[in-house]
Parts: structure tokens; sequence; C-alpha cells
């Protein structure tokens, strides 16, 4: 059963997921009154929410709301939170939807940017693990002493953030970069623009000299990928913009509902061959 027929069938009011769950529902064209009619409150965490989730959700459901919050598993979980309506969320978005301001008790860093306004986002407050259970080296590293005064301690998430006006917004990890043709690539701002194409759910990895793309189906017609590329050269320099790219109904997740690379590369070379077969 697909998420859109589950909350019809029970009624549920209080919706809370990953944004891909919307994205999934998106493909199946089930993001309509009659199935999310119920939904008072949308509730989103664990992967950046963008544009094109929210415009459908708000077509079909104008009077419900949605929250954006962030926060790791070491962090117990969300810090954040951006309630986000039909008349305010398109200020809110930029290559995502804004994280929002910390929740009581807890406090947002940026550290190691060119500027105040960007870094990396470090947590602290009453709701940080102590640490990695039987891993202090792991656990030094990540969870650091903040103010040697008072003793506060953060959390080193490995994302990196900056902010626009007053709001917050996710930018990309601090560890996908990547050197092609010698040239430094993050490989979540080749995702944001894919993201700006049209492509809500999209996993970008080196191939050889080049990048190469995963995107998911986007419910709204096939991949063009001569397009696609296309309108990537308009927003990133020629270098980021992906050698190969292939559509897959749904990208591989983990365990934790995270988008899994590794699987995505594997799925990547077996469905190149399959398409150079039949070219």
């Amino acid at each position: 059963m697909l998420p859109a027929e589950f909350i019809a069938r029970q009624g549920i009011t209080i919706w809370n997921s990953t944004p891909s769950a919307v994205s999934l529902m998106m493909r199946a064209r089930q993001v309509t009154a009659n199935n999310l009619g119920s939904v008072r409150l949308f509730n989103f965490c664990g992967e950046p929410l963008v544009r094109q989730q929210l415009d459908a959700i708000f077509a079909a459901v104008p009077e419900a709301l949605a929250q954006n919050t962030y926060g790791p598993t070491e962090a117990t979980i969300s810090v954040t939170e951006q309630v986000l309506t039909p008349d305010n969320y398109a200020s809110y978005c930029h290559t995502s939807a804004a994280l929002g301001r910390s929740i009581q008790g807890m406090k947002i860093s940026l550290v190691g940017g060119s500027s105040a306004n960007e870094g990396q986002i470090v947590i602290s407050g009453p709701q940080l693990a102590e640490g990695y259970w039987n891993d202090p080296e792991k656990s030094e590293q990540q969870f650091r002493e903040l103010d040697e005064l008072s003793g506060e301690r953060g959390y080193l998430t490995g994302d990196w953030a900056e902010i626009r006006g007053d709001r917050l917004f996710f930018k990309e990890r601090i560890d996908f970069q990547v050197k092609v043709k010698g040239y430094r690539i993050e490989l979540d701002e080749v995702v944001s623009a894919i993201r700006q194409c049209g492509w809500p759910v999209a996993i970008v990895f080196k191939r050889g000299d080049g990048l190469a793309a995963v995107v998911e189906s986007n419910g709204l017609g096939l991949l063009d990928e001569r397009k696609l590329k296309v309108a990537l050269s308009e927003i990133v320099e020629a270098h980021a913009v992906p050698t190969w790219i292939l559509e897959i109904p749904r990208a591989p997740r983990s365990e934790n509902d995270k988008l899994d690379r590794t699987a995505a590369a594997a799925w990547f070379e077996d469905n190149l061959v399959m398409k150079k077969e039949r070219t």
C-alpha cells in the first residue's frame, strides 16, 4: 500500500516522514485532496525538503500546515523547526526549504566558514548524546567542548549551511567533495542544481574522470537526458554537469531511509550496460 492510500484509509491527521515519501506519492499521482484531506500537519525530517514537494502538498491540501525540521540521531532527533503554509512557503524555499530556528533549549552554531553567515552546523544543548558507544576516538572527533568556562559541548554534524536573510538553509555535506578534471566539485551543489531542474530526488557520484547521476522518477514524464544537461549547464560550471544521467523508479535507501549512494552507483553500472546494449 502506498503512503497516500494508507493516509486515506486510516484518516491520519499528523504525518511524519522523510520528504522522499512525498516524491513517492507524486510519482504515483496520489497527492490529491481525496487521499490527503485528513492531514492537518505534515512533519518532515531526515532529507532536504524541496519546493516541488511543497507545491504538490499545498495544491492538494491548502488548509494544512507543513513543518520542516533538522537534526541528526546524535541530537535525538529534531533540533529545529520551520512552519510552512500556503502563504509563506515560497519565501522559505531556496535550493531546499529553510531549516528553521532551534527549538527551546537547543542551540545551532555555524563554524569554519569565511563569514558568520556560513559554516558547518554545530549542535549543542540537553538533547545531545554523550558520544558513541565504545568508540572514544570517534566521539572525540565529533563531540567537542565549545566553551572552557561553561563546559558546553557541541556535536559537529558535517553539514554545511548558510544564512540568507534571517533563514538557515542546508547547503551540502562537507565530505561530499570530489576532484574531476582538476576541479574540486561539491556533489551536493550538483544535486541542488538537479532539484532546481525539476527532479527532487537525485544522487550524484564520481565515475572515472567524470560525474554520474541517478534521478528518481518525478511523476511528470520520462527523463530527457540531453535537455536536463542543457538546463544544468545554466546553473553549474560545465565540468560539474554529469556525463551520465539515468532515471530510476525509486532511488535505493538505507535501513534508516537515507539515500544510499553506494547502492545507487551499483545500480547505475548495471543499468548503463543494459542501456548500451539496447542502443
